[in-house]
């Protein structure tokens, strides 16, 4: 009981499959949206989740909607959406609460081009942006593991002893076509 989920699919006779170059298809359709209770995952699967010693969820939701259908020009799309979010804890007699929402999105279209994509993560930790196609596109990241790290140890305990610094990315890709070799340039700071 610690999820729920609704879902309306409608599916195109024959099935068409999927395939790299056409990963969304044409006349599917799916919407579904859900919300997963993480006080209550974390009591179902307490050997699968390493909350810290002490260290009680008392709030925490997962939310995702998932999208595939037509786009307003008629074309195959699909969008995803998670967000993290309200997540407090009591570790010994302190409150926790990691008061900003983690917001991940990913939204795909296909257009005369090819499939389009857009896809991002926005968090107080992280701001990571990427666009474009199979064939070209952009990548903007921001992150900041010091920020991450302390934040995931209040909740979890870490695989790792600590993580420190930033990162921050830019990069753009360009697959040639007439030698199908992809080429990428970014800076790594």
């Amino acid at each position: 009981d610690f999820a729920q989920v609704n879902a309306q699919a409608k599916l195109p006779w024959p099935i068409i499959i999927p395939s790299l170059e056409t990963p969304l298809v044409q006349g599917f359709e799916l919407n579904t949206a859900g919300s997963v209770d993480l006080p209550k995952l974390v009591a179902a699967a307490e050997s699968l989740i390493p909350v810290r010693d002490q260290t009680q969820l008392t709030s925490g939701t997962v939310r995702f909607k998932v999208l595939h259908g037509p786009s307003p020009t008629n074309a195959p799309a699909a969008q995803v959406e998670l967000n993290i979010e309200g997540l407090q804890a009591i570790a010994g007699q302190q409150q926790l609460t990691w008061s900003e929402p983690l917001k991940v999105g990913l939204a795909a279209e296909m257009s005369p081009a090819g499939l389009r994509l857009d896809a991002s993560t926005v968090a107080d930790f992280a701001n990571i942006k990427a666009n474009g196609s199979l064939e070209s596109g952009r990548l903007d990241a921001r992150l900041d593991l010091s920020l991450l790290e302390r934040k995931l140890s209040q909740f979890v305990e870490l695989p790792i002893t600590t993580m420190q610094g930033q990162v921050t990315l830019g990069a753009n890709w360009k697959l040639n076509s007439s030698t199908e070799i992809l080429g990428a340039s970014g800076s790594l700071q």
